[in-house]
C-alpha cells in the first residue's frame, strides 16, 4: 500500500511520507513511514470470511510534543470507523449495508445503518436490491437507514491520502470541522459487488474506474494507490458522515472570481484595519466567519483541493453573552442574549494532493490573506523541531 501524505507546504510542519513493508499476514498491506522516527501504527484486523481486513490510525509524531500527539492522533470517532464491518455474507442479522453512491462526481461506497428497519423485514441483501428501490441505495434524500460513512479510493480525481491528511490538518490547526478518516481495506470480492451495482447507476463512468483496478487493467501506479500487492484486498479512506450540516450559502460559489466578490472573502483580502467589539455578539459572529474563510483557503492551499467550490459546507452554532463573556454552544441558550452564525465544516476532502490545483491554489489566494485566525497563524509557526519539541 502506497500513500502519499503531506500535511503542509506553507512553511509550516511537513511531514514527508514513505511506504514500508510490514508483515501483515497474506495481504501484505504496505504501511505509512514517515520520515522520522514515529510510534507505531494501530492496525485493527477485521475477520471477513476467512480473510481479515485492516483499519488503520496513523501513529504518532512525538516531535510535536507529548500534549499536541495525544490531541491530534488519539481520537475515539476513528475507533467508531474501525467498529464497522462489511461481511461478504448477507445474513439477516447483518446491521449495516453497502451502497454504492450514484451521483456528483467521484464514485464512493456509502454505509449504511439498517437496523432499525429490521422489524419491516428489511435485510440487508434487500436493502442493497438495485432492482426494487424499495428501501436502500436511492440518493439520500429518498433513504430510509442513516448514512454512517464513506469509502473512497484514489479514483478520477479523489485521493485516499488527502481524506486523511485533511482529517489531522484539520486537528493539527484546529480548524474546519473536518471528519474523522481512517484507511481501511475492504476484500476485493466486496468491493466488486458494490461496484457491479454502481455500474447500474447514474455515475457509470466513474464507476468503471473501480471495475478496471479490481480487473488489474490500467496504470500501474494507480493499481498500487487502491490495491494491496496481492491483488486480493483494495484500500482507501473510510471517513465519517457528518450531520447537521448545510451549505454555506455566504462563499459557497462555484466559481473562483464569484468566491473572490463575496463580502467574507473581501474581508480577508481587504489591507483595512475593521473596529469590531468582540462584546458585541454580532461582531463577534462575523469576526468567526472571516476567520473561517482565512482557514479555508489555507487548508485548501496546503492540501492542493481541487474541488472545494461550490462543496463548502457549514453546521450553525450559537454565541451568548455569559456574563460578559462570550460562549459558544450547539444549541439557542436558554434566557440568554444569542447570534446564530454558520461555522466552516470541511467535509469533501478527496480530491487533493494528486496533481496540479485548480481554482484557489492555482490562484494564489494566500498571497492576498490580509486577516485571519490568531490561533490558526501560531499554529502555522510549528514548523521545526526546536519548535514543535516546545509546543
Amino acid at each position: 500500500m502506497r500513500i502519499a501524505l503531506g500535511f503542509f507546504a506553507i512553511s509550516a510542519l511537513y511531514l514527508s511520507c514513505k511506504s514500508a513493508s510490514v508483515n501483515m499476514g497474506e495481504s501484505d498491506v504496505k504501511l505509512l513511514d514517515v520520515s522520522k522516527k514515529h510510534e507505531s501504527d494501530t492496525v485493527i484486523p477485521i475477520q471477513n470470511g476467512n480473510q481479515e481486513e485492516y483499519c488503520i490510525k496513523i501513529g504518532g509524531y512525538p516531535e510535536l510534543g507529548e500534549k499536541w500527539e495525544k490531541k491530534i492522533f488519539d481520537a475515539k470517532a476513528q475507533d467508531k470507523l474501525c467498529e464497522l464491518r462489511f461481511d461478504i455474507e448477507k445474513s439477516s442479522d447483518q446491521n449495516f449495508a453497502l451502497c454504492p453512491k450514484g451521483y456528483s462526481t467521484n464514485p464512493a461506497i456509502e454505509v449504511m445503518d439498517i437496523s432499525k428497519l429490521k422489524t419491516k423485514g428489511v435485510t440487508r441483501e434487500s436493502y442493497e436490491d438495485m432492482s426494487g428501490y424499495d428501501y436502500g441505495c436511492r440518493r439520500p434524500q429518498d433513504r430510509e437507514g442513516k448514512k454512517l460513512a464513506k469509502f473512497k479510493g484514489t479514483v478520477t480525481c479523489s485521493s485516499t491520502g488527502s481524506i486523511v491528511a485533511a482529517y489531522y490538518l484539520g486537528r493539527l490547526l484546529d480548524i474546519g470541522d473536518v471528519p474523522a478518516a481512517v484507511i481501511r481495506t475492504i476484500r476485493a470480492d466486496v468491493m466488486q459487488d458494490v461496484t457491479n451495482r454502481g455500474l447500474k447507476t447514474a455515475l457509470k463512468s466513474s464507476w468503471q474506474g473501480w471495475n478496471s483496478i479490481l480487473a488489474g487493467v490500467g496504470n500501474k501506479e494507480l493499481l498500487d494507490l487502491n490495491r494491496t500487492v496481492d491483488g486480493k484486498f483494495v484500500y482507501g479512506a473510510l471517513s465519517e458522515n457528518p450531520r447537521g450540516e448545510s451549505r454555506y450559502s455566504e462563499i459557497n460559489m462555484r466559481s473562483i472570481s464569484s468566491f473572490k466578490k463575496t463580502p467574507l472573502v473581501q474581508k480577508v483580502f481587504s489591507s483595512s484595519d475593521f473596529k469590531f467589539s468582540k462584546n458585541n455578539l454580532q461582531d463577534y459572529g462575523l469576526i468567526k466567519q472571516i476567520e473561517d474563510v482565512g482557514d479555508l483557503i489555507v487548508f485548501d492551499t496546503i492540501l492542493g483541493q481541487q474541488d472545494r467550490l461550490g462543496n463548502i459546507h457549514a453546521r450553525p452554532f450559537f454565541y451568548y453573552d455569559d456574563n460578559g463573556k462570550v460562549e459558544k454552544s450547539k444549541k439557542a441558550p436558554k434566557d440568554k442574549k444569542f447570534v446564530q452564525v454558520k461555522r466552516l465544516m470541511l467535509k469533501d476532502n478527496d480530491c487533493g494532493l494528486r496533481s496540479d490545483s485548480v481554482n484557489i491554489i492555482a490562484e494564489k489566494l494566500y498571497k492576498n490573506i490580509n486577516h485571519m485566525s490568531s490561533k490558526t497563524y501560531r499554529r502555522l509557526t510549528l514548523a521545526g523541531p526546536k519548535n514543535s519539541a516546545k509546543s
